[in-house]
């Protein structure tokens, strides 16, 4: 939402609780002064001086909600909460891959029930993949709406200020407390606690060594949106998930053209993205579903369901499980046959005409855009868009918080984890002699309190005011 929106709303609630006090103040006043003085105008200068001091409580009032308060007046809260349903997933992986391997990756032997429990709710519960997939679409998804909801120049030119501004500061103050705490203790303790656990299925962090190097690997996190697993600041970063990708600004064109040509036009754009092996096909995704959000028409057309015939339709109510479905089937293959896990590359013909990229090249990259998320991610979204029910649920508050602090909670976790997380595992397993699962209960226990506390700071301190930082260097450039 712009600036303006906000300030708006927040000067027309102070100016009447202005005017409630101003006229209580005024009366208590006269009253107070009718038997003594009845100078109108000491009256007068009394109730100005009151008038003075409760304009400059309520701005400073108003300040402070601006900074440290997130406006939910003209989000789609159930987006919120789907993100917040993200969150949950991505806590509990990073606890597993960190401390029990064996639930998230077949690198590292364990219990054959660890096995069983893996190959059966990892997919649909913690699967990392299906996580920072849904992720992305569900940025692009985010990012259109108040552009196309109000399409100008000047939404469109917030859009793309706003975030960047407030991406620079949270990542930027994140990955730099993670630099600075690994470049004060040390990496070694990692080295022992993946021997003695053991843990095969993590890399220990890479540290900075002058601050230049640290400087260079945030610029590079916005440039470079290729090689993500060989970035520095993806190598700094405990769990090695801090990456970008900037997606494309297509939302520009769809107000001013015909809606029945959004999806066939942007349909078009994302098979040649899907022929190049781009991420291009997940951003028109997500745009294709923020475009439905906000245009009646294509609304309706939803709703009606896809046209096969002049005479019939099929319900998007029925397509929505089957995609969902066909990712899933994808899925469990892959746990059955995981050296096919990779081979759904083949379907992207530029990988086998290019010199310079192959399906190996690809995987040795970084994370790259799924086909079988992808189906079960549509399937999700368009169940989301089309059932009532089911927005009302993702409406949940305690979600829409969790989804709100999504930034916080990522950075929290990967960071006490991976310090005072496997710290605290060592210390309990060789100088208390817990056993390895009692060690892990407690680190559980200790890393929920510890990581909700550490977010709540994050979220007040760095991700709000970064918010209003972006909003009001916006108004700063265009006034």
């Amino acid at each position: 939402m712009a600036a303006s929106d906000t300030t708006c709303n927040v000067t027309a609630n102070d100016s009447t609780k202005v005017k409630e006090n101003l006229d209580h103040s005024t009366n208590s006043v006269e009253r107070s002064f009718s038997s003594r003085d009845m100078s109108p105008s000491n009256s007068l200068a009394v109730a100005e001086g009151e008038t003075a001091t409760v304009s400059r409580r309520s701005s400073l009032v108003g300040i402070i909600q601006d900074v440290f308060v997130v406006d939910r007046s003209k989000h789609h809260v159930y987006i919120t909460g789907l993100r917040g349903v993200l969150v949950v997933q991505s806590f509990f992986w990073t606890y597993f891959q960190t401390f029990i391997p064996t639930l998230v990756s077949r690198d590292t032997p364990g219990p054959t029930y660890q096995d069983v429990l893996r190959e059966i709710l990892s997919i649909p519960l913690w699967n990392e993949s299906l996580i920072y997939n849904f992720f992305v679409i569900l940025s692009m998804r985010t990012i259109a709406v108040s552009f196309l909801t109000n399409p100008t120049g000047q939404s469109y030119a917030a859009t793309i200020i706003r975030r960047n501004v407030r991406m620079v500061v949270i990542l930027c103050a994140g990955s730099g407390m993670a630099t600075l705490i690994f470049s004060r203790i040390g990496v070694g303790f990692i080295d022992d606690f993946k021997q003695k656990r053991p843990n095969q299925s993590i890399m220990t962090p890479t540290t900075v060594y002058d601050g230049g190097a640290a400087f260079n690997s945030l610029f590079n996190l916005f440039w470079l949106t290729y090689d993500h697993y060989k970035q520095a600041a993806n190598m700094f970063w405990p769990t090695a998930t801090l990456w970008s990708y900037t997606v494309y600004f297509l939302m520009v064109i769809l107000p001013f053209s015909r809606p029945k040509w959004h999806i066939a036009g942007l349909g078009l754009f994302g098979l040649g993205s899907f022929w190049m092996a781009y991420w291009g096909w997940y951003s028109v995704t997500g745009l294709i579903f923020a475009d439905l959000a906000t245009n009646a028409k294509l609304k309706a057309e939803l709703k009606s369901g896809l046209r096969v015939r002049e005479d019939w339709r099929l319900p998007y109510a029925a397509i929505a499980p089957m995609l969902f479905g066909v990712g899933i089937a994808f899925k469990y293959v892959f746990i059955v046959r995981p050296q096919f896990v990779d081979k759904l590359l083949l379907l992207h013909p530029y990988l086998d005409l290019s010199t310079r990229y192959s399906p190996s090249t690809v995987v040795e990259a970084g994370p790259y855009a799924r086909l079988d998320d992808w189906f079960i991610i549509v399937g999700i979204m368009l169940a989301v868009e089309l059932f009532d029910n089911a927005q009302y649920y993702l409406s949940f508050k305690p979600l829409v918080f969790l989804g709100e602090r999504s930034f916080s909670i990522f950075f929290a976790q990967c960071i006490f984890f991976w310090t005072g997380g496997i710290q605290l595992w060592l210390v309990l397993h060789d100088a208390r002699d817990f056993s390895t699962a009692s060690a892990n209960g407690m680190v559980l226990l200790v890393g929920l309190l510890a990581v909700s506390a550490f977010a709540e700071l994050f979220f007040r301190m760095v991700d709000a005011p970064s918010i209003w930082l972006s909003k009001k260097t916006y108004t700063w450039l265009v006034n």
